[in-house]
């Protein structure tokens, strides 16, 4: 009889564990938070002209030092602008600020330049935050390299860098969802 009762709990136990398991991990998945182009009166212009959306693979899943993950991106060169959805920890304001607001830069590693974020829509979903982050006046060529920085809102201080672009990556045709389309008035 006690056999039965340490194997009945063993067993809760494991299934205890395997349920937080995967909550944990539906926590964690989020990519249809903030996954479609953002209509801005640019993002509209180019797609009313018929102007080209790019999109590319991320060339990392996860910023070097842990902080932030993108996603979600697209560049459109006729408005001059990209678009992306930043992800991080909410604990992140615990470790690295004070602030409740971060802001995010463009940075051109091979010309220097930098462009702030021209608009930041925000979310939150579990234990994470989310930012679609537009930049408006990106003059680029594909043979530069792009970072994203995060950085407090007083612009002082830089906490997270990540590589959005990199020379060697090939851009291709982005394809908008009905949804996207109709934002875009389409």
């Amino acid at each position: 009889m006690v056999k039965k009762i340490i194997k009945w709990i063993c067993y809760s136990f494991i299934i205890i564990v395997v349920a937080l398991i995967i909550f944990r991990i539906a926590l964690s998945d989020s990519s249809s938070v903030f996954k479609d182009i953002t209509p801005t009166d640019a993002a509209k212009t180019a797609f009313s002209s018929d102007g080209e959306i790019l999109t590319h693979r991320m060339i990392q899943s996860i910023a070097d030092d842990g902080i932030m993950r993108c996603y979600s991106f697209v560049y459109i060169p006729e408005a001059k602008q990209i678009q992306v959805t930043v992800k991080f920890n909410k604990s992140i304001h615990d470790t690295v600020s004070e602030s409740e607001q971060f802001d995010f830069k463009l940075y051109n590693t091979e010309t220097e330049s930098q462009i702030w974020a021209s608009s930041v829509e925000r979310a939150e979903k579990g234990l994470y935050k989310y930012c679609r982050v537009v930049f408006d006046g990106v003059d680029f060529k594909e043979g530069d390299s792009l970072e994203i920085i995060m950085a407090n809102a007083e612009h002082t201080d830089e906490y997270s860098v990540y590589k959005l672009h990199e020379s060697y990556t090939d851009f291709e045709n982005y394809k908008l969802s009905r949804r996207e389309r109709n934002s875009l008035g389409g």
